[in-house]
């Protein structure tokens, strides 16, 4: 879905801005300043047009500012220019493309293709089973399990790990049977 990930501020919050995500921002707005117990009105102050991974990317450039939510403690030139930031490198490199659980596979198999692939990355970086987990968003034993072949990514977490790694989603797949 499209529409437009905004930078808003509030008066009555100095030093705050909102960034989040939406189909009309100054729509967003208006609802914001009616339903919340704010005493003065959201204002936006940029937007850019874009999707929502877009607007998980800059949450994600901004985590260390954040003070709760869409809620961080940055100017807003500054929370536009990471926006925009975010928005040309998502441009550059997009995410990659969506695939259904039919084409990630069954537990049986694992994906032991990338297992061999994943070792290498974390041996090539110089990291840790702990240091893939966090680039990749997932505890730590999770990646254990699936260097041992006792588990294997999910989608969501095949298509994190190939824009952190490199690695295809699809090496995590199993092999489609020939049907006869």
């Amino acid at each position: 879905m499209t529409g437009y990930v905004y930078v808003m501020t509030n008066p009555a919050m100095p030093g705050l801005v909102k960034v989040g995500w939406s189909k009309d921002p100054h729509e967003r707005a208006k609802q914001l300043s009616r339903t919340t117990s704010v005493p003065l009105p959201f204002e936006v102050r940029g937007k850019v047009f874009g999707q929502r991974p877009l607007e998980a990317a800059v949450h994600r450039d901004m985590r260390s500012c954040s003070v709760g939510g869409e809620f961080f403690r940055a100017a807003p030139d500054e929370a536009m220019s990471r926006v925009e930031s975010c928005a040309a490198w998502l441009a550059d490199n997009p995410p990659a493309p969506k695939l259904t659980r039919a084409d990630v596979g069954r537990r049986e198999d694992c994906g032991v293709r990338g297992i061999p692939l994943l070792r290498e990355w974390i041996g090539r970086q110089g990291r840790t089973q702990a240091d893939a987990a966090l680039a990749v968003g997932v505890h730590f034993s999770t990646v254990s399990r699936w260097l041992s072949g006792d588990s294997r990514p999910s989608l969501n977490q095949a298509t994190r790990m190939q824009s952190v790694t490199g690695i295809p989603v699809t090496t995590w797949a199993v092999p489609l049977k020939e049907t006869t």
